[in-house]
């Protein structure tokens, strides 16, 4: 449903718009004012009985919440039309892009070891309250000035007792490219589905983003069969702890994904210099650089290899 922009100074409820701070498929965001308090007003022109329902729920999941990095929910209600609910205003980039800034690798790498254990602090919260959020991508982590990351919209979150398998009725929700396999196949999905998610992100902020196929449908081999790179055979500034604990977070099977708290964590420790540094799966052994060439059909045999080992 589009919705049309409204002029700051129309009244919603208690609140007064001031000016719009982001536009969703089902959804608009305003900055919004009462008196001397701030905060953002989500708006969605009622209309849709399974859309209005879905936005009532976030309301809920959020209400339910007192977590730090969680954005804090205070009122809602209905005003000519319109669904609403109020929440704390966040100012902040995006988790990938928040970290891309940080220009140079070794920056980045100090970046994702700085946001990424207060990040899964709050989804251990969130799992532990027995909610997957299966909508976790950079627009939804916002990292305010203060390196303090922000996890938002809630709109497609799942209940379930924790740890408990929950299955996807009434079709696939998400965002493509973020999804976990068993998540865009339509397989019963856990709170590990998240993991998945967040670990893409952090990839994705050391990589840059991920080429994104001509077809939709295409994510389907890409997040099933496709491995991501790993990130120590490509780059020597990141720690080899590090590298791993992401190949764990983007594993095809669930099981093999560390959970939230598990993640915090490790990645505690990378920064603290006390994870092993265990090199990745064999699986990402690269071949040889395009120089080396067979050697010529009845060229001499060429010199005894000796192999020496030692300290790396």
């Amino acid at each position: 449903m589009e919705h049309e922009s409204l002029p700051p100074g129309t009244q919603i409820g208690p609140w007064t718009l001031v000016r719009p701070l982001g536009r969703g498929a089902n959804a608009i965001v305003y900055a919004a004012r009462r008196g001397d308090r701030d905060v953002a007003l989500k708006l969605r022109k009622r209309g849709e009985p399974e859309l209005d329902r879905r936005f009532l729920r976030e309301f809920e999941a959020l209400r339910g919440l007192a977590i730090p990095g969680i954005v804090r929910v205070y009122d809602a209600g209905l005003t000519d039309g319109w669904t609403w609910y109020a929440m704390e205003i966040v100012e902040g980039q995006p988790l990938r892009s928040w970290i891309e800034a940080g220009g140079e690798v070794p920056t980045r790498v100090e970046r994702i070891l700085r946001v990424g254990p207060l990040l899964f602090d709050a989804l251990a919260a969130v799992h532990r309250a027995g909610m997957v959020h299966r909508d976790l991508k950079p627009g939804n982590v916002l990292v305010d000035g203060a390196g303090r990351p922000h996890v938002l919209d809630f709109g497609v979150v799942r209940w379930g007792r924790s740890g408990e398998p929950l299955t996807n009725e009434g079709g696939l929700v998400g965002t493509l490219p973020f999804m976990a396999p068993e998540q865009i196949s339509g397989q019963a999905l856990t709170a590990r589905a998240d993991i998945f998610s967040v670990g893409l992100m952090l990839l994705e902020g050391i990589t840059g983003k991920r080429n994104r196929p001509a077809r939709p449908q295409d994510w389907l081999r890409i997040q099933c069969l496709e491995r991501p790179p790993v990130l120590a055979a490509r780059y020597v500034e990141v720690p080899r702890a590090l590298s791993t604990l992401i190949e764990r977070m983007v594993a095809l099977d669930p099981d093999d994904r560390p959970a939230a708290d598990e993640a915090a964590s490790l990645l505690r420790a990378v920064s603290q210099g006390r994870a092993p540094a265990s090199w990745p799966a064999p699986a990402a052994w690269v071949g040889p650089p395009p120089a080396w060439q067979p050697a010529p059909r009845g060229a001499p045999p060429p010199p005894l290899l000796r192999v020496l080992s030692g300290p790396t």
